[in-house]
């Protein structure tokens, strides 16, 4: 399983990783499903230093956790012993080293102890070396430097120390005083999680959890450290040896020299500097060398591992260490129980754990960067945005897989332009691109005569000077099509407006189609359309008023008619009668 997985939805073409890692032990790869490129670590590469997690600004990597592991042994009521790596002194801003202790058993340990017992046991073990052996000799308290020369620098395996960590020393000691208990390392670093699983911790660590997993566990439990009162380390405490954590601290416990200026005895700190010193042990003869090198990883010594995060600078840590370990003396010497293991239980033993990098050839390099657009030496920019320091560099990772040819912020630009370019000369309408900050980035001579007011281009304004930008906002963030048959800009001005994403390039374009003289002559037919049928509505009115008027009129003559008939037969019939009654 791997220890620092990525979270892909997080990650997309930053490469800030790569470029921070000191092994480039990071594949970029393009993802189908969500686009652009994200990074994977390579397991078979990392050395577990941690700088992709400090340098990734969207937090988009995570190191495996034992938290739930610890919690069910410590819920199942078994036995279960922390061993707290030195540099807890520094862990927590406002905290005191006491405090961690009381936090720790509120959390159920039955037993807190330090690492700093392992410590002094391996620090007499390289004190005994450091006599006995004449052959130069680089200290293995550190994993990282472990991991670092196993895989990367194989050629240095010879110098490494045969001695465990204070880790694992210091869980044996606990194994062998407390058979049935559990120990659960905590500290500042990741590697440990590795080195756990190396054969000569076999069985011995039951789990490694980071400070910040503490911190967060802590939190979970609504436990608040600064406001708790002094708990007590149970076991051994080692008085020199809880400076470790410090650059020249296992030199300080071993009585060894830690002058600066001493030709046999070095110690470095920085993952450069360590780099530095086993190219050093690689070029040069042994009677070159020192006779013992403390490298650490981390910058400070473990007072900078990865796992640490505080805001006090290094300095303050070093210094803080350095009281506690002052102010503890007395009761140190008071207490003193020396710790002791057979030197056959503190071997360690190394493997060639290097991978296989292919060298292409240069007909395969040229290849590559014509990908790229890169035909000639002076197209080759070594700009270092892809995380690798020269385009070659680069073209040898995309031939092992570790890379991607479009992992170019050049090229992609120069693509993009190309594209955009093409896209606008070719349009016969206005097209505006604005980016993810909202800045027009190109627009063509059409949008320019429409929209540029008081400036003579409107290329490098924010939408917002030009028009309302809820359009194009509303397709940086949804990236859906979006489509609107007429808006109405200025007095004489309407447009038919497309938006659309651009997703490599996380770009927002507009077309806007000038429809003017569409709506006018719609408008046009509409005023005709309007006008005609008022007429006829006015026509309709007064042919019905007429014959409203006829009708009034033929009323009247018909009743008129009526009468005279009527009394025009009654007079016929009155005379009848008459005719009848005479005859």
């Amino acid at each position: 399983m791997s220890i620092i997985e990525t979270t892909e939805v997080k990650c997309r073409d930053c490469y800030k990783c790569v470029r921070n890692c000191p092994v480039k032990a990071i594949r970029i790869v393009h993802s189908q499903t969500l686009g652009g490129h994200h990074a994977k670590v390579v397991d078979e590469r990392c050395i577990l230093d941690g700088q992709c997690l400090l340098v990734c600004p969207q937090k988009a990597k995570k190191v495996v956790s034992d938290i739930d592991k610890v919690e069910k042994m410590l819920s199942s009521g078994e036995d279960v012993v922390a061993s707290l790596a030195p540099s807890y002194v520094t862990a927590f801003a406002g905290v005191s080293p006491e405090q961690v202790v009381a936090g720790l058993k509120l959390l159920s340990f039955t037993q807190v102890t330090e690492t700093a017992v392992g410590a002094e046991i391996v620090a007499r073990e390289y004190e005994r070396l450091f006599k006995q052996r004449d052959k130069p000799m680089l200290a293995t308290t550190c994993p990282v430097i472990v991991n670092l020369v196993e895989i990367h620098y194989p050629a240095v395996i010879p110098f490494l120390s045969p001695v465990v960590s204070p880790m694992v020393a210091h869980a044996k000691y606990l194994k062998k005083h407390f058979p049935k208990a559990k120990v659960v390392f905590i500290g500042p670093c990741i590697a440990k999680i590795k080195e756990a699983q190396r054969p000569e911790a076999n069985n011995l660590l039951d789990g490694v959890i980071t400070f910040d997993d503490l911190k967060d566990w802590l939190e979970e439990k609504d436990i608040d450290l600064s406001s708790l009162p002094p708990g007590k380390v149970d076991g051994v405490i080692s008085r020199t040896a809880r400076l470790f954590p410090i650059g020249g601290g296992m030199l300080k416990t071993a009585d060894l020299s830690t002058d600066i200026l001493n030709e046999q005895i070095l110690s470095v700190s920085g993952m450069e500097e360590c780099q530095d010193i086993l190219l050093y042990f690689f070029e040069k003869k042994e009677d070159q060398l020192p006779k013992l090198v403390e490298p650490l990883a981390c910058r400070g010594g473990c007072l900078g591992g990865p796992m640490i995060q505080t805001d006090e600078d290094l300095y303050y840590r070093r210094e803080k260490v350095l009281r506690f370990v002052q102010s503890t003396e007395d009761i140190a010497k008071k207490e003193r129980k020396v710790p002791q293991l057979p030197a056959s239980e503190l071997v360690q033993k190394y493997r060639n754990l290097s991978l296989e990098i292919k060298e292409p050839g240069e007909k395969e390099i040229q290849i590559i960067l014509a990908k790229t657009g890169k035909l000639t030496p002076e197209d080759e920019l070594n700009c270092g945005a892809c995380g690798y320091n020269t385009c070659r560099e680069k073209a040898i990772a995309v031939f092992n897989n570790m890379a991607d040819p479009e992992m170019c912020l050049s090229y992609m630009r120069q693509r993009a332009e190309r594209k955009v370019n093409l896209f606008l000369s070719s349009t016969p309408h206005a097209a505006i691109v604005v980016n993810s900050a909202e800045i027009i980035v190109e627009a063509n001579e059409i949008a320019n005569k429409i929209f540029a007011k008081s400036c003579d281009n409107i290329v490098g304004h924010k939408i917002s000077d030009i028009m309302d930008p809820t359009n194009f906002r509303k397709i940086l963030q949804d990236k859906k099509f979006v489509r609107i048959n007429q808006v109405k800009r200025g007095q004489n001005l309407y447009t038919r407006e497309t938006f659309f994403y651009e997703p490599q390039e996380d770009l927002a374009m507009g077309l806007f189609q000038d429809i003017t003289a569409d709506v006018k002559e719609r408008d046009h037919y509409m005023r005709i359309k309007e006008e005609t049928i008022e007429k006829t509505q006015g026509v309709i009115y007064k042919q019905m008023e007429v014959a409203q008027k006829i009708a009034s009129l033929l009323g009247e003559t018909t009743a008129e008619t009526k009468t005279l008939l009527t009394k025009l037969v009654r007079v016929l019939q009155e005379e009848e009668k008459q005719n009848d009654s005479s005859s």
